[in-house]
This record gives C-alpha cells, sequence and structure tokens, in this order.
C-alpha cells in the first residue's frame, strides 16, 4: 500500500497496488490515469508522540495492518506497519512469558 497525500501533504487514504493491476488488467484505467481515478482507501493515522501501547489498542479494532504517521500540522511524515510494533515489543531484550 501507498499512501496518498494532497497538494500540503495532507493523507487522503491508501492506494493498494493489487487494485491498480486488477484495474489496469480489466481496462478501467490505463498507465495514464491520474490517482483521482482510482479507488483510494480509508486510513487510519497517529502522531509520532501517541503511546504505542494505545495505537496497539486502534489496530485491534481496525482491519487496518498499516497507520499512517502525522505530524502535529496533520501532515505526513511516514508510515507504521503492525509488524514493526510486533517486533519492537518482542525484541530480544524483551522478558518472555
Amino acid at each position: 500500500m501507498m499512501p496518498v497525500v494532497d497538494s500540503e501533504s495532507h493523507p487522503k487514504g491508501w492506494l493498494r497496488l493489487d487494485v491498480v493491476f486488477d484495474l489496469l488488467h480489466h481496462g478501467k484505467i490505463t498507465v495514464q490515469s491520474a490517482v483521482r481515478e482510482l479507488l483510494v482507501l480509508p486510513f487510519v493515522s497517529a502522531k509520532k508522540e501517541d503511546n504505542l501501547n494505545d495505537i496497539l489498542l486502534q489496530f485491534a479494532q481496525t482491519s487496518d495492518r498499516e497507520f499512517i504517521i502525522v505530524d502535529d500540522d496533520g501532515q505526513l511524515t511516514g508510515t507504521l506497519p503492525l509488524i514493526d510494533l510486533v517486533l519492537a515489543t518482542e525484541g530480544p531484550d524483551r522478558p518472555s512469558d
């Protein structure tokens, strides 16, 4: 997935590569088509300062497996895949049960 942003870098949603390939395959778009012609999926966002426990709870309440990270102005600063959180909470320095 790739985040879609407006001209001011504010996130608008996700663009899924498999959906793009499917639309290309069925002739509904061409490689010259604009992103605005594609289905942009909704997104969940978080800020860099957000507590990881809160973010994990948000992941549990959505089917998304990646969050868009925004700054205080709502501009995209990056993405956070769920697998990164899982690996961070189960890293080699973490105690095991």
